[in-house]
Parts: C-alpha cells; structure tokens; sequence
C-alpha cells in the first residue's frame, strides 16, 4: 500500500468512526439530531474544552451523593462543571446528600428514563454514607447446589449467584450493577471509591469524626473502597480509585484549603478541593473509551474499506 492509499484509508476510518458512533442503527452518517427532545444537562459541555478529546459533547450521568448534589449551597464549582469545562462533556447529575449505594439504582432508572440509549457514560460516585451509616458489607454471592451437565455427564455442583440483599453493601453494588450491565451494554460505566473523611460536625446531633474512628460495625472507609474495588473485578468495570488517586487528605489541617470549613467540615470538599477532583477524572478518562457505541457494525465497516479501492 503506497502512501496515497494509506493517508485515504485513515481518512476513510476516521469518517467511519464518526458516523457510527454518532447512529449506530444506522449505516449512513446523517446531519439530524439523535439527542433531540432530550433533558437538559445539568451543565453543558463547553464549546472549546480545555482538552480536545473523545470526551467532547459526550452525555456523562453522575450518579452520587453530597459531593456530587447540584442543591449543595457554599461552593459555586463542582466536579462535574470542571469536567464539562476541561473535557467538554455534557455532565447529567443524579445525586442527593446523604444518598447511599442503595440510592443509585433509583438514579438510574431515572438515566434510563431520561436519556435511554443517548447516555454515553455512566459514573457511580457513593459509599461515604454507607460507612458513615455502619451499613453491613455483606457477601459477593450466594451459593446453592444445582444440577448441571460435565462433560456429557450429570453432575450436582454448588453454583454461586449475584446476592441481592439490599441491606448489605455488596449486595447493593449487586443490584446496581445488574440493572446498569443490562441496560446499558454500549455505555460506559465507572464506579468511583469514597475519598478520605475528616471531621464535620452539622449540628449538635450530626457529628461525624474522621476516618482514624471505625463506624458502628468497626469497619473503616477503607473497607468500603475495597468493596468498590472488587466490583470493578467482579463486573468488570474499571474503578477510579479517588481515594488513593487525588491526594485529598483532611486529616491534617494543612489540607483545609481544599475543604469547606477546618473546624466544622473537612468532608465536604470546596472549588478547590472539586478542581483537584476534577484534574484527577480528567487525566485518567482520557485513556478510557467513552462508549462503546457502534462497535456491533464496526467489523462490517472495516470489511467494507477492505474490499474497496483504498487496499487495490
């Protein structure tokens, strides 16, 4: 193949590219909208991101709790709104304050209402309440016996199974991850580990202390990461490890500066503390696939530019 033939082919790939990932039902790239009559993004993606990316104009639903909640007053930036500015992505957020992992499969079913198959992607951001709330970690999997057939024979084996015990963490993850693994198959989809916790005290009955004390059960958040962890290996999804990752450490004061209040709220964190959050996100999605659309008609594109003039 001579250098003519090959600059065409990449530019015939990328044009294929481009127009399955935009409509992949259909074989031919259209100027009309897909995403007409959809909701508003809570933030929409800027114009001329930060970074010029796969991520730009991407529909990304967060799925969280206080650190993601848009009703949160006493920080003008999230997460989120750095990421529609450095990435350009239209950023959907689904989160309440105080939500748990149970909380996120309500939030998506509402994707799934609200966006359906235009979502991109999906990230799942929560666990802090879950520790703070002292909920059980509970098992992977249940196990029962069950006939089945090895090689050519019947045989009676123990066969384990999703548990879905909705009062235990891993079971909620179960849940979650079952409803999201069969509903949005093309969708990329993150889970998200807690960052550390620091003090915050709301009110007289509302006193948290910081991650050195282990919750009711005397488990520490560090047990509840490890679950999300295991889930990305379990369901095969890839984990952002924030906790580890963004050096977010409010338990030595000299880290104020990225929290709410030193004396009342190294948990929530401020602009800052969401930009360094955000930089985080950012530079590792940029090695991630935002979806995974058109990738069923892509073999038969490929074919297609195989067996036209560009490889004769």
């Amino acid at each position: 193949m001579n250098s003519v033939k090959l600059t065409l082919f990449i530019a015939g790939l990328a044009m294929t590219v481009n127009c399955v990932a935009e409509n992949p039902t259909d074989t031919q790239c259209t100027n009309a909208s897909v995403r007409a009559g959809l909701p508003s993004p809570t933030v929409r993606g800027a114009e001329k991101p930060r970074i010029e990316s796969h991520w730009k104009g991407k529909k990304v639903a967060f799925l969280g709790d206080s650190i993601s909640d848009p009703r949160n007053l006493g920080r003008r930036k999230f997460y989120w709104e750095y990421l529609a500015f450095t990435l350009g992505v239209d950023a959907h957020v689904y989160a309440r304050s105080g939500a748990r992992m149970d909380r996120m499969l309500t939030y998506a079913k509402d994707v799934k209402k609200d966006l359906d198959g235009h979502a991109d992607a999906l990230f799942v951001f929560a666990g802090t309440n879950d520790y703070n709330g002292g909920v059980p970690l509970g098992r992977w999997y249940d196990e029962a016996e069950e006939d089945t057939v090895r090689n050519g024979k019947k045989v009676r084996l123990v066969r384990r199974s999703f548990s879905m015990d909705e009062n235990t963490f891993r079971g909620r993850i179960n849940r979650l991850m079952d409803y999201l693994r069969r509903n949005f198959p093309e969708q990329q989809i993150v889970m998200m580990t807690a960052l550390h916790r620091g003090y915050a005290k709301f009110s007289d009955r509302n006193v948290q202390p910081d991650e050195s004390f282990p919750n009711a059960l005397g488990l520490h958040i560090d047990d509840y990461n490890q679950a999300i962890r295991e889930a990305g290996r379990i369901w095969s999804v890839p984990v952002l490890d924030l906790h580890e990752r963004c050096g977010l450490f409010p338990l030595f004061s000299e880290h104020s500066c990225y929290f709410m209040d030193v004396n009342k709220d190294m948990l929530h964190p401020n602009d800052a503390g969401h930009a360094r959050i955000a930089e985080t996100m950012a530079r590792w999605m940029l090695a991630l696939p935002s979806d995974f659309k058109g990738l069923l008609s892509f073999p038969l594109r490929m074919k297609e530019l195989e067996n036209s003039h560009l490889f004769r």
